[in-house]
């Protein structure tokens, strides 16, 4: 289903507006992308739109040439690339899912690997990574909890130092106001001001659906965040939740799983 979804998102992502009824699908056997099994997209400020996949590692396409970098042609940490994200300056940040490959930046012309054998990074597993306006990256991993590195020190959250509810992140999201949204597995969302305070929501204090939250997209326009859960939709906006599940007619399924980039909201 993850790839399914990531597929449509990709179709949506490389036509000029959603507004269309017509959609372009693009695979191994029509464009440049090497692999079928899609995890993330993403798009900078030029336009290109950015891909990761499951075992070809990163393809770019600009216009309409593609691109692609793997750790055959490059120096990029893995194949298996997560999350995408771009930092003002330009560098491409991508996480890794594999053990062993962190987290790779790449400037357009050299490449950096951060892992756990050479930083403080503390798991090699990242499967959310969101970008500051300050140019902090916040790296959230699979087993080993919440990362901020400002391009000189890391900072790791998890729930022996912290108010995180638990080590196993799932989702990142900033709103306008700085704070960082993280969702996690099985323990509900929380809400960070990038200092000391955490505020906590789950099943038990809150409306929120369920206690794992898969995606999180923020709405500039709204001041709302839209909550992806294993058991629906939830919007929470001015204190005020809202909640879309399988009870109200024709919404699909409660199990809302995508990644960030493939929201729009506007």
């Amino acid at each position: 289903m993850k790839n399914k979804i990531t597929l449509i998102c990709l179709s949506i992502f490389l036509v000029n507006s959603l507004s269309y009824a017509q959609f372009t699908l693009y695979n191994t056997s029509n464009s440049g992308i090497l692999d079928n099994n899609c995890w993330y997209v993403n798009q900078n400020s030029a336009g290109d739109v950015w891909v990761s996949t499951n075992t070809m590692g990163a393809s770019i396409y600009s216009g309409s040439v593609w691109t692609t970098y793997t750790t055959g042609n490059s120096a990029i940490g893995a194949n298996y690339i997560t999350p995408i994200a771009f930092e003002n300056g330009g560098n491409v940040w991508m996480g890794s899912y594999t053990g062993y490959g962190g987290v790779s930046k790449f400037n357009g012309s050299t490449w950096t690997v951060y892992n756990t054998s050479n930083s403080p990074l503390s798991g090699n597993d990242v499967i959310a990574m969101v970008i500051d306006g300050s140019g902090n990256k916040w790296i959230g991993t699979r087993y080993n909890g919440l990362c901020k590195f400002n391009g000189t020190t890391w900072t790791v959250y998890n729930t022996l130092n912290s108010g995180i509810p638990s080590d196993q992140i799932y989702s990142l999201e900033i709103d306008n106001s700085g704070n960082i949204w993280v969702g996690s597995s099985l323990s509900g969302l929380a809400k960070f001001d990038g200092v000391s305070n955490w505020t906590l929501y789950n099943t038990s204090n809150s409306s929120l659906p369920g206690n794992s939250v898969y995606s999180l997209k923020y709405n500039t326009n709204t001041n709302s965040i839209w909550i992806g859960t294993q058991s629906g939709l939830a919007v929470l906006h001015n204190s005020v939740w809202t909640v879309y599940n399988t009870s109200i007619p024709n919404f699909p399924d409660n199990y809302i799983r995508g990644h960030n980039s493939c929201l729009r909201l506007g």
